[in-house]
Formats: structure tokens, sequence, C-alpha cells
């Protein structure tokens, strides 16, 4: 398991972030974006000066929300091909220049993971276990680093406040 104690993840990569303090030093709620507002803006990428938050990091909140009305395998199938598909280009469109944190609030870590194959987990309200890793970084989850805050230094403790991968493909 890869641990991320930095703060790298507030300028490049693709984050999925729980924690709320940590939300708070990357964007005021004005800044945060709706999944609606980020689908809307893929249609045609600003330049990274007019992203909302001065151009190194775009926020968006609402991941989760359609993830849990969504039955496992469409769930599964858009955040597969949909989703991921905005992130690539989102990445593509900056270069990797610009973080992408995508807000999941959660009361403490949303996600499994399987210590054998470092494969992460999400089962929404007891549903079916959704392959979250696979299908987001598909087949790069050992890639995938835990942000790790504060003094902590426990991997799985109360400091685990978010994944972050460098760029997907």
């Amino acid at each position: 398991m890869n641990v991320l104690t930095g703060d790298r993840w507030k300028r490049k990569g693709i984050t999925v972030l729980w924690g709320p303090a940590a939300l708070a030093s990357v964007a005021t709620p004005a800044e945060v974006l709706t999944l609606r507002q980020f689908v809307k803006l893929s249609e045609a990428w600003p330049d990274a000066d007019d992203l909302p938050g001065g151009g190194d990091r775009l926020v968006v909140a609402g991941l989760k929300g359609v993830l849990e009305v969504l039955a496992s395998d469409e769930a599964a199938d858009w955040l597969e091909h949909d989703f991921r598909h905005r992130i690539i280009d989102f990445q593509d469109r900056y270069e990797g220049e610009v973080a992408l944190v995508l807000w999941f609030p959660s009361n403490g870590p949303p996600f499994k993971m399987s210590p054998a194959d470092e494969t992460y987990t999400w089962s929404p309200h007891g549903r079916a276990v959704l392959p979250f890793g696979r299908h987001l970084w598909t087949g790069a989850e050992r890639d995938v680093e835990r942000i790790i805050v504060g003094d902590a230094i426990d991997a799985d403790g109360p400091g685990w406040v978010g994944l972050f991968h460098p760029r997907i493909s």
C-alpha cells in the first residue's frame, strides 16, 4: 500500500476525498462544482485560469450520490465508461497540471482495500460491492496512494482522508 503524506494531490492527479478538513484546505464552498456542472464543463473545457479554484485544481461533488442511486451494474458501467472518459479528457486538456478532486462525503474511509491485490471496493448502503478502483483506475490500483494528513502514522486510521492517483489512462 502506497501512502502520501504531502500535498501533491492538491496540484495534480485524481483524488477521491472524504476528509472535511482536507476539502476545506483546497476549496471554498463556492468553488465546488456539482457533478452536473462538471459534465457541462466537460463539453468545452475552459482555460485553466478560468476554473473555479484558481486554475490548479477543480473540486467536484456528487459522484457518491450518483453511484448510490444506480443499480450496481449500472454504476460500474457509468463509472468506467462515461465518468472515466471525462476524467481522461480533463487530464488531457490540462496536461496533468490541474488536480481533479472528487468529494465523496463519508464518516470515515468509505472504501475497503483487499490486502492481497490492493484493490479498492465500495458498498453503498449494504448493497452489492462495487469494484470502485477497477472501474475508475482500470488496472492501475497499485499506483493509488492513500492520503494521510496530520500527525497520523496509521494508514487505516483517522488521518486517512482520501485516495490519490497521479494519472489514469
